[in-house]
């Protein structure tokens, strides 16, 4: 969820997420796929989740402090790590855009709507 926020992924419904179900009986979420960034595209600017995300859609709504709420209504045993874990991501989410970005077929306009957004969203000032 982080990175569908950083990236601006307007489009990231429920039918884009998958759970694995082992032999073994353990469940876990299966390979992220369709991440796309949507805010990049006319005219498909809508700057909004698909999904509910406490409470919101809006992307500027979403803090670490969103997936301790999250963590606590799911009965998380640490639901501030998941907090944690979200401001750690953001950090990684910057450091690999920094890393790729200057090799990605995106024209400036596009790099500089993904730079804003690691920059200003409030996900991302949280770092």
């Amino acid at each position: 969820m982080v990175a569908i926020v950083l990236m601006g992924n307007g489009d990231a419904h429920l039918k884009n997420w998958s759970l694995r179900y082992a032999r073994s009986g353990s469940i876990t979420l299966g390979p992220a796929y369709d991440f796309v960034s949507t805010i990049v595209y006319q005219p498909f600017r809508a700057d909004t989740l698909a999904l509910n995300l406490d409470r919101s859609k809006e992307f500027t709504s979403v803090t670490p402090a969103t997936f301790r709420r999250f963590g606590e209504r799911i009965g998380y045993p640490q639901p501030e790590s998941l907090a944690t874990l979200a401001a750690e991501f953001v950090e990684k989410m910057r450091e690999t855009w920094s890393a790729l970005s200057p090799d990605l077929p995106l024209s400036a306009e596009m790099s500089n709507l993904i730079n804003g957004r690691l920059r200003d969203l409030p996900l991302a000032r949280t770092v």
